[in-house]
């Protein structure tokens, strides 16, 4: 049987064997820094996505002869990217730009310019310095969107358009029956009935209520999954609106820094040019809508998140009479949690009472409350999807699947860094 080795070893070693000369993307001892990896070989060279023998967190002997043999072909175009690398480091000091970190933003363009023309040759400082202008001159920076956030005409028209907004709405009638349509509309493996709940059913009356009443989102489960794990959308209830600045975990505590920011990577990646105070009131503004969120079929679809989300339970056991069992689309979403090895080897351990991994706590926690990562995710694809317009690609279905999928990818890379830092 082949010996298989930790992916991150095999890297160093087909590094080191290939010679490549590239000073500025590897550490004191000659080897890979974690962001050129991240930023350049991953991505531009092994393309695990492609290639998807290179991304397991432990690689036999042929993977390891592939990696150095995809290293070898690199090897003068990683040396140019080093060389451009340094020519806007250099720049990028000379125009005193601070935003970002340089390894991130500039390795893929020096690679993409390695490619293209070679090392750099001559005077290439005016070629550099439009490139860096185009990268740093997208959207405002995060400090200008800070201080905007900062500022008392921010705080100001927060406090006045909640107060106004907050209580004072149009509340839709309470639509009868919208809980047990959403709960046949889950039990249609098909996905037909959640198409047409997630375009016609308008959900704005519970998001309301949350703001008047306790209890709300927990009457609503109880009425659908009467057996279910508690969920809680923010730590405060009756609902309240959140924070200016700082950070907060639960989905609709989200601060207006936390959703600035993110609007901000979103803006910038759509090369779009929306100004600092525009995101921020953007923000303020969205914060009044159902659940934080302006679009009805992304309110819809988070209150389906909602639903769904408690009842993945991926470390009890199927029979368990607390909520270890479910059906339809829910249930296919359980089983293919449950199917992911690193998630059976977990629950093995913790029946048997075996030790777990320091390094597999996190792990282990979010799979004992996989709900609370899961709505984060959530929450945060669908607030994306509105920063960013377009038709929705996919169905609500294959939306939810993707999150489903998004956290256990999160779980995996977690559980190969450890196999990693332990070999």
């Amino acid at each position: 049987m082949a010996t298989l080795r930790p992916r991150t070893a095999v890297i160093a070693d087909a590094w080191t064997a290939a010679e490549i000369d590239a000073p500025a993307l590897v550490n004191k001892k000659g080897l890979p820094l974690a962001r050129t990896q991240k930023c350049l070989l991953d991505p531009l060279v092994f393309r695990p996505r492609e290639r998807k023998h290179l991304a397991k967190a432990l690689l036999n002997p042929a993977d390891a002869a592939e990696m150095y043999q995809l290293l070898v072909d690199s090897r003068e175009a990683l040396s140019w990217t080093s060389l451009w690398y340094l020519e806007f480091k250099e720049m990028r000091q000379a125009l005193g730009i601070s935003e970002g970190n340089p390894q991130e933003l500039y390795y893929p363009r020096a690679y993409e310019l390695a490619i293209t023309r070679g090392a750099p040759e001559g005077d290439v400082s005016e070629l550099v310095s439009a490139l860096l202008d185009s990268i740093h001159t997208i959207g405002p920076s995060t400090r200008e969107v800070m201080e905007v956030l900062r500022s008392k005409e921010t705080h100001d028209y927060a406090e006045k358009t909640w107060t106004s907004s907050w209580y004072n709405r149009r509340v839709p009638p309470q639509t009868h029956g919208l809980s047990e349509r959403l709960a046949l509309a889950l039990l249609d493996q098909s996905g037909e009935r959640l198409e047409a709940f997630v375009a016609t059913e308008d959900v704005r009356a519970i998001a309301f209520e949350m703001r008047d009443q306790e209890g709300i989102i927990e009457k609503f489960l109880e009425a659908i999954v009467p057996k279910t794990q508690t969920v809680s959308l923010s730590e405060k209830d009756p609902l309240v609106p959140p924070e200016l600045l700082g950070s907060a975990f639960l989905p609709l505590d989200r601060t207006i820094e936390q959703r600035v920011r993110a609007a901000l990577i979103r803006h910038r990646d759509a090369d779009s040019e929306v100004g600092a105070a525009e995101i921020v009131i953007e923000e303020i503004e969205r914060v009044v809508d159902a659940f934080g969120l302006h679009d009805a079929r992304s309110q819809a679809l988070f209150l389906v998140g909602t639903v769904i989300a408690p009842q993945l339970t991926p470390l009890l056991h199927v029979d368990s009479d607390d909520g270890g069992a479910a059906e339809g689309f829910v249930g296919e979403l359980q089983q293919r949690i449950r199917r992911e090895a690193y998630v059976m080897h977990l629950r093995r351990q913790l029946c048997a009472g075996g030790a777990i991994h320091p390094d597999q706590t996190k792990v282990v926690a979010d799979l004992q409350d996989f709900w609370k990562p899961w709505l984060n995710r959530l929450w945060s694809r669908l607030h994306g999807r509105e920063i960013r317009p377009r038709p929705p690609a996919e169905s609500p279905k294959e939306l939810l699947t993707g999150i489903t999928r998004s956290v256990i990818l999160d779980h995996r890379a977690r559980i190969r860094k450890s196999l990693e830092r332990s070999s």
